[in-house]
């Protein structure tokens, strides 16, 4: 009886020992204070030991060490624009690989319309790029390029890549605009200046110069202009001046630009410089003139000194009328290059003509038909002349005497009125002086008389100074 007693109450401490350990692994202490012992042992969520003793992230030890992110695997167009002439045939799109290429890598593309439609202007182009493992080569796409139809100025459309393949990723730029520099020319269109020669005053402050449209309207065309010295200097006697003139689809009007002009230092007789045209653009020709001459007439008086030999100067004849009269058939009135007159008047398309010489400087009487003057010692015949309008020419003609012929035409008519010999254009109104080289003419020795005629424009007269010989 005893040893069954004994059996019992060893075994209920086993029991007891037991329960002991279970409610110490699940964190209590063993003893119950609660009529229901294993409610009582179940932990709170905020009890729980394993959330209470898991470290948190922000508490990781500082040894560890640092994890490496690998470089993307980049896609990227080489450039966000291309451009390309029309007549091209085609233009290449490059796309390149950077950074982390240690997987195969795809990408789409697809051009888009702009003011380049395609099918017309160009061809349409979709499709996907290809990279191997570890291959980082750039990629080209060809998109054809259409002058079936060619137009002026330029159109666009745009290429964009998209879908890169999980492992890589869009850079920037992933769109690109392409523009398309038409080719249609004009044909038979050209510009050019409306004239050669431009004669200005010092005074006038200003010239415009135009440019004229020939040869149709259709599409839109620029040309370039600018000046370049000449015995006329950019910055004292003009302002050096340059830009581009438009004209757009359809204008045909001429374009004007303006030069400043500059008495800031008068001068005397005449100084030029050069205009001229230059990079036509859209296919347009350069006509003619796509160059001319400035002609500066000075604000200062010309100066008339070196004359040796006088036929009429400061008011006076040296050499008689036609027809062995002294009595002079041409009109004298008004101020001359000096300020002083009379001036010879030339009125309505006429021509001085048939002067005959007093013997040589010696005003005490007429000479006779058939007396020559000797131009020995001579080199240059000079005139200063006032037109009432411009652009008229100025031609010259001497004649000798033989025996009983006194009209024998002698060495070349000559147009005086050129930039060599003084302004390339007589300037209306104000004193225009021309010195020709006798040699020019091809007349030496003796000479009886000349003509000096008025051509080019009409109505037309003149005022005629200081003319004689140096």
């Amino acid at each position: 009886m005893s040893r069954m007693l004994t059996a019992r109450v060893v075994s209920k401490a086993m029991l007891v020992m037991a329960f002991t350990v279970a409610v110490a692994a699940c964190g209590g202490d063993g003893t119950s204070n609660s009529s229901t012992p294993f409610a009582s042992s179940t932990p709170s969520a905020s009890s729980t030991p394993a959330a209470s003793s898991k470290p948190a992230a922000t508490s990781a030890p500082t040894s560890e060490p640092a994890v490496t992110t690998a470089v993307a695997d980049a896609l990227t167009l080489s450039a966000a624009n291309y451009s390309v002439v029309q007549n091209a045939g085609s233009v290449t799109v490059t796309v390149t690989r950077s950074g982390d290429a240690s997987a195969a890598a795809t990408i789409d593309y697809a051009t888009a319309d702009g003011t380049a439609l395609a099918g017309s202007d160009y061809t349409a182009v979709t499709g996907t790029l290809q990279w191997a493992v570890n291959e980082s080569s750039i990629k080209t796409v060809a998109i054809p390029i259409s002058n079936a139809a060619p137009f002026f100025g330029n159109k666009s459309f745009s290429i964009t890549l998209s879908n890169p393949t999980s492992t890589a990723e869009l850079a920037s730029p992933d769109v690109a605009t392409v523009t398309i520099s038409g080719d249609a020319t004009t044909a038979g269109e050209s510009l050019q200046f409306t004239s050669a020669s431009y004669p200005v005053a010092q005074t006038a402050a200003n010239l415009s110069v135009n440019v004229s449209r020939a040869g149709g309207s259709a599409g839109a065309i620029t040309v370039a202009y600018a000046t370049s010295n000449g015995t006329a200097i950019a910055g004292s006697d003009f302002t050096a001046t340059s830009g581009t003139l438009v004209w757009a689809d359809g204008d045909a009007a001429p374009k004007t630009f303006s030069i400043p002009i500059s008495d800031a230092a008068p001068f005397s007789g005449t100084k030029s410089f050069a205009i001229a045209l230059s990079k036509p653009g859209n296919g347009v020709a350069l006509g003619t003139p796509n160059s001319a001459g400035v002609v500066i007439a000075g604000a200062a008086a010309p100066t008339t000194t070196s004359i040796k030999s006088p036929v009429y100067l400061n008011g006076k004849f040296y050499w008689a009328g036609d027809w062995n009269t002294i009595a002079f058939n041409y009109a004298q009135s008004g101020a001359g290059v000096d300020g002083a007159g009379p001036v010879i008047g030339m009125p309505g398309d006429q021509e001085w003509e048939y002067w005959l010489p007093y013997p040589p400087n010696n005003p005490a009487g007429p000479a006779s038909n058939g007396v020559n003057f000797d131009l020995s010692g001579l080199t240059y015949f000079t005139v200063a002349i006032k037109p009432s309008r411009a652009g008229a020419l100025a031609q010259m003609q001497f004649f000798r005497a033989d025996g009983g012929t006194d009209d024998i035409p002698y060495g070349t008519a000559l147009i005086i009125s050129q930039a060599k010999y003084g302004p390339a254009t007589m300037i209306a109104g104000q004193w225009n002086v021309y010195t020709i080289p006798l040699a020019d003419f091809g007349v030496s020795g003796w000479i009886y008389k000349f003509i000096l005629q008025q051509q080019g424009v009409s109505p037309q007269s003149w005022e005629i100074d200081q003319v004689g010989f140096e």
